[in-house]
């Protein structure tokens, strides 16, 4: 047998060992016959060392702490009298070392993890519970989680917990507000595992956080989103209507006054002009934006519709991209738009080839063409409201391009292109991106 063996007869001396358990005796020489309190360690602090039971005992070694799982059986002769015990030492020095470790990075995460049993009453609380919530984690065990929930949210957690009670591996995750010990309800989301049928664990796992500040940042992002759109609103109301009145009377005037083709020629062109700075006016409130809500958006597609949409008279487009990243699809397609406009209205569109593709290192893109490009000492300034050397522009396209990229948490910086021209390039470091694999 692997295991130590130890025969300690009915006056506590140690009357025979196997060759492992020798190993472990403080005077291997002499120890047959002595009291097993002084060779054998750890004895004494055995629990009851009368009773027939298992126990457990550390003892230390030149390579560390051993841990034992210790059996005692009692020992009789023919008659049924008591002769001795026998003491099997099982070493679980792995398992203890791993269940440790275990529990310090429980203890030390950032995330409660929690066990209820099948009613729904805590049997294990992490310590980080203290920190998020405010308890001991003693104080919760033994409570019914719901008792902790928010009235509103009880009904949802109660039905899924009677329901999937019996359904072992069943895993869900849950948004409640949860009571902490100063009686205030914090925004907890939590994994729900059912390992109830698991012997190790014999309950529903959950591995829970607090997403209160998340969910108030949130909420007050929405709530600037939506003034800036009531903003807009009403600036586009109180412009449209003396713009509309404007264009109407115009239109009589040219029914009327053909001597004044000139001037009416002019007033046309002022008032398309005003609903040009009206469209980009509303474009840029909305621009900035924070975006809350994404999806999964395919870059080169993007790039070939935002194309399809802007007057590009004879330039090429060139996409070397087949990028994916999560984003705002229709705020995406204005970055393009206005990239592609800046770039034909502010060179010959006659030669002129826009490119887009992936940066090197997979987090991010750039627009680029090849026309004359932007002075190093101007660089700074396009993205600001109202700059342009367009005569016929507002100044508003790249700071809406500007705007969009920050709402998404990037970045843009401008520069040039191998060819001379602009380049424009968007780093997407808070978005999850991934390279498409190519087809041919």
């Amino acid at each position: 047998m692997s295991d130590p063996v130890f025969v300690v007869d009915k006056d506590e001396r140690l009357v025979d060992v196997n060759e492992t358990g020798a190993a472990l005796l403080d005077d291997e020489g002499t120890a047959l016959g002595r009291s097993v309190t002084e060779v054998m360690p750890s004895y004494d602090s055995l629990p009851d060392s009368n009773a027939s039971a298992d126990a457990d005992v550390v003892i230390e070694s030149d390579s560390g702490p051993r841990y034992f799982d210790i059996n005692r059986s009692t020992l009789t002769d023919q008659t049924g009298s008591v002769i001795g015990k026998l003491l099997i030492y099982r070493d679980v020095t792995e398992r203890r070392i791993a269940e440790e470790r275990f529990q310090r990075l429980i203890e030390r995460s950032s995330d409660m993890v929690t066990i209820l049993d099948e009613v729904g009453e805590f049997t294990y609380v992490s310590q980080p519970v203290e920190k998020i919530l405010g308890y001991e984690p003693t104080e919760l065990v033994g409570e019914n989680v719901v008792e902790y929930i928010h009235p509103d949210d009880r009904r949802n957690v109660a039905e899924d917990l009677a329901k999937y009670v019996d359904d072992y591996g069943y895993s869900g995750t849950y948004v409640v507000r949860f009571r902490d010990a100063a009686g205030n309800w914090r925004f907890i989301e939590a994994r729900a595992t059912n390992l109830l049928a698991d012997p190790f664990v014999e309950g529903i796992v959950l591995n829970s956080r607090d997403v209160t500040e998340q969910l108030q940042r949130k909420q007050r992002l929405e709530r600037q989103n939506e003034r800036l759109d009531q903003f807009a609103s009403i600036v586009a109301h109180d412009l449209r209507n003396p713009l509309n009145v404007a264009s109407g009377r115009l239109s009589l005037l040219e029914r009327d006054i053909a001597s004044h083709d000139a001037s009416i020629g002019a007033i046309q062109e002022q008032l398309e002009r005003m609903e040009s700075i009206i469209d980009d006016s509303l474009t840029l409130a909305r621009s900035g934006e924070t975006v809350t809500e994404t999806d999964t958006v395919n870059l080169e597609m993007v790039a070939y519709d935002a194309w399809q949409s802007v007057e590009t008279g004879g330039a090429t487009l060139v996409v070397e991209t087949t990028l994916q990243l999560d984003g705002d699809r229709n705020r995406l397609r204005n970055i393009f738009e206005n990239l592609f406009r800046n770039s034909v209205e502010h060179n010959e569109s006659t030669d002129l080839t826009v490119e887009v593709g992936s940066l090197p290192d997979g987090v991010g893109f750039y627009v680029e063409d090849t026309g004359t490009g932007i002075p190093s000492q101007e660089r700074d300034a396009v993205f600001e409201q109202g700059y342009t050397t367009n005569t016929e522009g507002t100044g508003f396209g790249l700071a809406i391009v500007k705007d969009i990229v920050q709402a998404h948490g990037w970045e843009i910086s401008v520069t040039e292109a191998e060819s001379g021209g602009a380049r424009f390039v968007v780093e997407c470091h808070e978005s999850p991106m991934v390279n498409q694999t190519e087809t041919t």
